[in-house]
């Protein structure tokens, strides 16, 4: 996390209106920032790698990138940044393989 007075977070998820939801939940608490959001994949690990965020959010099957690869390859660059995996999933693969070898949260 970081050392500043606030916590920056970068949230990914395919469907608009629940990511302009989290986003405007988010910015109402005090403390914490969203740095950006992504749509897909790549747009994680291409936001991820500009903004350098101390958490991310996202949703586990985007189209493109899923966000279980592209939390594999931010976490190959930048380890220390915390996961939150959201889903509406609860078949036992994705949990399975949403803990390799990063560290998730899952909700």
């Amino acid at each position: 996390m970081s050392s500043k007075n606030y916590i920056k977070i970068l949230i990914a998820d395919d469907h608009e209106i629940f990511l302009d939801g989290l986003r405007l939940l988010l910015n109402n608490i005090p403390g914490i920032i969203v740095t950006g959001e992504a749509n897909n994949g790549i747009q994680l690990v291409n936001l991820a790698r500009q903004d350098l965020p101390d958490v991310i959010l996202t949703d586990i099957v985007m189209p493109i990138m899923d966000g279980i690869a592209a939390v594999k390859e931010i976490h190959a660059t930048n380890p220390q940044t915390g996961i939150i995996a959201l889903s509406m999933f609860d078949e036992e693969h994705y949990i399975v393989e949403c803990s390799k070898p990063v560290q998730w949260v899952t909700c």
